[in-house]
């Protein structure tokens, strides 16, 4: 009881008089060219003629049934429609919690197996000489069954009790460790090529999904933008992360229809930024995300001023179905392409209901005659 009193007693006064600012966000290098803006994507899109219809995506949280039953759904999806009916066509997606990394892991996946023919096994036992939707499914299916929680309890009773008696802060939390899981499970489905960085690795940018099309370079295909909603602590307003500046000035024709404040209102913008040497990295962007209570700790976004210093929470909190910002996404849309050639517009709602009608991912998709 003494010692149990001792310990007690030094963690209240280590954290009431030299608590260490600890969680940070994770951030990766920004790549050199700058990101795009969200009015030059949503254009760039809009002029191309590959596809009659536009694609609009919201996702549920719900933890890691969240993340599989959006990666699924998804890549069912790609099965059903074809690549050039679907992930071709998919304009942009908002995520919340475990849908982000549902959202994340479909198109980054499917982005390595337009990118690397013949991509290696890696741990799973997929055909890698099968179809990208075939193949997209069942890397999918393997990563989203590996183990995310073990990693995370394991430093939760280890470096995270320790942090409490300690005046300076300690690396691998247990938010790292699950970052760590995330990139570990997603190398083993999608095992990356030498010379490359896997986009789940903490050093990879969140703008860095976009960087082929940025650049100038021929895509290979059409990335979809991602919008992955997590929540300020102090403010409760919903935090938007994207790999285009949403609130950037349109470089090509040399006017702005969109601003910011306009496209979201009452949001706060830590999208990619021109001019900026960092930025959040795709897997710190996913755990933002999907920081929930206990499980995960609120993600701290620190620096020189403190008045400037943000704490980030599971996007759950200011709403959990990530249909606001898809709202917001559509509308932009249409402001952008009202000169261009109509195209009839979907919008999907992945909910995390475990007593939907349907078990099909496709099943719901069918029956509303869309397709």
């Amino acid at each position: 009881l003494r010692i149990f009193l001792l310990i007690l007693v030094a963690a209240c006064s280590t954290q009431l008089l030299v608590a260490p600012r600890s969680h940070a966000i994770s951030t990766a290098d920004s790549p050199a060219t700058p990101p795009s803006t969200l009015e030059n994507a949503l254009r760039q899109w809009a002029a191309s003629e590959t596809c009659d219809t536009a694609y609009f995506v919201s996702t549920e949280g719900g933890g890691v049934r969240a993340a599989a039953w959006t990666a699924l759904a998804l890549a069912r999806l790609e099965r059903h429609l074809g690549d050039e009916r679907f992930g071709q066509c998919l304009v942009a997606a908002s995520g919340v919690s475990g849908g982000s990394l549902g959202l994340a892991a479909f198109v980054a996946g499917r982005r390595m197996l337009l990118e690397t023919p013949n991509l290696a096994r890696g741990g799973t036992s997929c055909d890698p000489d099968a179809l990208l939707p075939e193949q997209l499914e069942c890397r999918l299916g393997h990563m989203m069954t590996r183990d995310f929680l073990s990693p995370l309890l394991a430093a939760m009773f280890t470096v995270d009790q320790a942090q409490l008696l300690l005046p300076f802060a300690l690396s691998h939390d247990r938010g790292t460790a699950l970052e760590q899981a995330f990139s570990r499970a997603f190398e083993d489905a999608f095992p990356t090529p030498p010379g490359r960085l896997s986009p789940f690795d903490p050093r990879f940018p969140l703008s860095g999904l976009y960087a082929a099309a940025n650049s100038g370079a021929s895509s290979p295909a059409w990335t979809p933008m991602l919008v992955l909603n997590t929540t300020d602590v102090h403010s409760g307003m919903r935090v938007l992360q994207a790999g285009v500046d949403l609130d950037g000035t349109n470089t090509v024709a040399g006017s702005t229809r969109l601003h910011f404040s306009d496209s979201f209102p009452a949001a706060v913008d830590i999208s990619a930024k021109r001019g900026t040497a960092t930025e959040n990295s795709l897997v710190g962007a996913v755990h933002n995300s999907a920081r929930f209570s206990y499980a995960s700790p609120a993600g701290l976004q620190d620096s020189s001023a403190s008045e400037s210093i943000r704490q980030f929470v599971d996007g759950g909190y200011f709403e959990n179905s990530g249909t606001t910002t898809l709202l917001d996404l559509v509308r932009a849309y249409r402001i952008v392409s009202a000169d261009d050639t109509p195209r009839r517009l979907v919008v999907i709602h992945i909910s995390n209901d475990a007593n939907m009608a349907s078990g099909q991912p496709v099943g719901a998709f069918e029956s509303s005659g869309t397709t």
